[in-house]
């Protein structure tokens, strides 16, 4: 039976870059991740979604909140994050877009009937965070 490998994973922040080290064995390997963001956008911020907010400015990385209850941003514009007056405002020249909605209708109908994709960057990456089906 193989021996199960144990792997240590420390990241450290350095000029606006991220190191991974891993440790495997009795190597350490070292990752640069480029964290050089413009814009994360992050669209619902509840229950999960604030928590994860939080995490985003304890990193320092440039972080704009949209929720359809404007009062659960209170907090977070506080933490340093800016709020947008809309999904729209929200994720325009955002490199990042971050969707934490209730289900897949809720994420259906920001993005496309209310046509928060066509405000979306060319490049841009979105994340869906909340659990719903692949349809």
């Amino acid at each position: 039976m193989p021996k199960c490998q144990h792997q240590i994973q420390i990241s450290q922040q350095i000029n606006n870059h991220t190191w991974l080290k891993k440790l495997t064995s009795s190597k350490f390997v070292a990752i640069q991740i480029n964290m050089n963001f413009s814009k994360i956008a992050f669209l619902g911020t509840g229950l999960m979604g604030k928590p994860m907010c939080k995490n985003i400015l304890k990193s320092n990385l440039p972080l704009t909140v949209w929720n359809r209850s404007q009062n659960k941003t209170n907090q977070l514009k506080s933490l340093g994050a800016e709020v947008a007056n809309s999904p729209q405002e929200a994720v325009t020249g955002a490199d990042v877009i971050i969707t934490m909605l209730s289900d897949g209708a809720a994420v259906y109908d920001l993005i496309f009937k209310q046509k928060v994709a066509k405000y979306m960057q060319k490049g841009a990456t979105h994340i869906d965070m909340g659990s719903i089906g692949a349809d």
